[in-house]
């Protein structure tokens, strides 16, 4: 693979694309994915084929694809257009040999524990193809009896600098969309793996080139007391299990950085009986989901955490669900020991579980009400020296969890109804720890009359597995228990 002899920008690098880089380069955040179950009802011609001629239209649809970075130990990365891809160097096709769910997260914690080796030459992202030979965590359709079914995962992993997560279901939507495509064709023969990149690629604008991030100076001054203010100064709520409160994340070497992955699934009736319920009581899924992980914690005694949640901002700058671009801010709720105890005297489950998401849906309507004046990315422009700032936050407290949602994946034509069409029975979304972040991330995505699939992910070593199993047990339950209510 060559880069562009010219080393032409693609397009401007924005302060979040920068900040994103700079948690890449340091080590401490490696990578996003978004992994679909495809089945085809007949493969017409030979699989490698059909994916070269199905990735040759995907890539030049989306300029994000055809980019590498220079210079990304700087202040000043720039994205550049490749002049080729060779694709053998960035999809590899490999079978499974057990096909269950540990081995399938194993995989994952590969991939999320890997760097991004030669970025000036090759694009930020790979994909993985595996045939499984079993069923795993979600549902499944079985294999028809004439064995000409084809179910294989697709792994799309990308550097987070080039685009958001609900970027990854931009990429599974094109995927599918020619693939659907060449299986109305005559089967591709020959089909070439290098892709040539035209010289009129140019990426999107950066988010604060599309919409402006009005600022007051209160929140101004709240954002830079929780930088520089020392920490005996902000004080920390009392704790019986301190690990649970703002856990300090610590990475002494690069060496040292894996990341661990722990799937949990809802079934499909499960997850449309959950929907009914949070309809109901008029939250979101993802309040439902902040309950349920909030309500955990206070049983395994931890009396005061906070809950961070993603959410993107193109509904304020007009781009489509369909473009992969980087345009995600945060909120962070705190859940602090007053709120805690009152909840806890509460001895049925499922009351509090609703009424910690009830908190969570008022934090998340001021948040949205007020956006996007003081917003978190306003204050981006302020950073000189991005690098650095990572570098300050290592070892500090840096939230208890995340739950980033992608929401459902419509198949749009439906699943496979004729011969040779595809489709996609399941998604999983997954990121890389964040060292630098919340302790615990759950990431979460469904697909239309499919499971609800959650991966839990973490820095290995910051919290004992048994209690990192305890808890993923703890979630999973809450939320079978609560899809069989009847009401």
């Amino acid at each position: 693979m060559s880069r562009c002899d010219t080393l032409r920008p693609v397009g401007e690098r924005g302060n979040l694309e920068k900040i994103s880089t700079a948690r890449h380069n340091l080590g401490f955040y490696r990578s996003v994915a978004v992994t679909a179950t495809y089945v085809c009802s007949e493969l017409l011609g030979d699989l490698e084929c059909v994916i070269w001629a199905a990735l040759q239209e995907v890539v030049l649809r989306h300029p994000v694809l055809c980019c590498g970075i220079v210079d990304e130990d700087t202040r000043s990365p720039t994205f550049i257009r490749l002049a080729a891809i060779d694709l053998r160097r960035n999809v590899l096709f490999k079978s499974s040999e057990a096909g269950d769910g540990k081995e399938f997260s194993n995989c994952l914690e590969g991939e999320h524990s890997k760097l991004w080796p030669d970025l000036q030459f090759r694009p930020g992202w790979r994909l993985i193809l595996m045939k499984p030979q079993g069923s795993r965590d979600g549902e499944r359709a079985p294999t028809d009896q004439s064995g000409k079914r084809l179910e294989i995962d697709v792994l799309f992993v990308w550097h987070h600098a080039l685009c958001d997560g609900l970027s990854g279901a931009a990429f599974h939507h094109s995927l599918l969309k020619e693939l659907r495509r060449i299986s109305c064709q005559s089967p591709p023969a020959n089909q070439s793996p290098v892709i040539q990149i035209p010289c009129s690629v140019q990426l999107s604008p950066p988010i604060e080139k599309l919409m402006e991030f009005p600022t007051t100076w209160a929140f101004i001054g709240r954002q830079l007391w929780g930088i520089f203010a020392p920490l005996w100064l902000c004080g920390r709520p009392a704790t019986i299990n301190p690990e649970w409160i703002d856990t300090e994340n610590s990475l002494p070497s690069i060496d040292d950085y894996k990341s661990r992955v722990r799937l949990i699934s809802v079934p499909a009736e499960g997850l449309e009986c959950l929907r009914v319920e949070c309809r109901k009581a008029t939250v979101t899924l993802t309040a439902l989901l902040q309950g349920v992980i909030g309500v955990s914690l206070m049983e395994l005694d931890a009396i005061g955490f906070t809950g961070h949640v993603p959410y993107s901002m193109r509904r304020f700058t007009g781009t489509p669900m369909s473009e992969m671009v980087d345009q995600v801010s945060e909120m962070c709720v705190n859940y602090d020991s007053p709120l805690i105890a009152n909840l806890t005297r509460n001895p049925r489950d499922a009351e509090r579980i609703w009424e910690t998401a009830r908190h969570f849906q008022d934090v998340m309507k001021g948040e949205m009400a007020r956006a996007p004046v003081d917003n978190p990315l306003s204050m981006l422009p302020y950073l000189s020296d991005y690098h650095n700032f990572f570098r300050k936050r290592l070892g500090k407290p840096n939230g208890t969890f995340e739950v980033s949602n992608l929401g459902e994946f419509k198949n749009a034509e439906g699943q496979a109804a004729r011969k040779g069409q595809w489709g996609i029975e399941r998604m999983i979304f997954s990121q890389s720890a964040m060292a630098v972040g919340p302790a615990l991330g759950f990431n979460c995505i469904s697909v239309e009359n499919g499971p609800l699939m959650i991966s839990l992910t973490w820095l290995d070593g910051i919290i004992e597995d048994q209690q990192l199993e305890s808890l993923a047990s703890k979630v999973e339950m809450k939320l079978k228990t609560l899809s069989l209510t009847k009401s």
